[in-house]
């Protein structure tokens, strides 16, 4: 994956997290930005073992950020995505 793919990454998953202080429901949460979550979860490469949010020396905090919250609120509603 390109910088330019974190840097997007990182943008909408900071949009994602505003989002989520606006909306009530978590379901419709996690429905809305399974795609990004899905994408997000495609910058890392399989039995890669640098955190996602880690690209060259550069860290993504926002996607970092989402990529855990979205994790933990899908155990904590037993969420799963399909095609993931």
């Amino acid at each position: 994956m390109t910088k330019a793919d974190y840097e997007c990454s990182d943008k909408l998953s900071e949009q994602a997290l505003s989002d989520i202080e606006l909306d009530v429901d978590p379901i419709r949460w996690l429905d809305k930005y399974a795609k990004l979550y899905q994408n997000i979860c495609k910058l890392q490469e399989p039995g890669d073992t640098k955190p996602i949010m880690l690209f060259g020396i550069k860290f993504y905090l926002q996607l970092g950020s989402f990529h855990g919250t979205y994790q933990k609120l899908m155990i904590l509603h037993q969420y799963t995505i399909k095609d993931l």
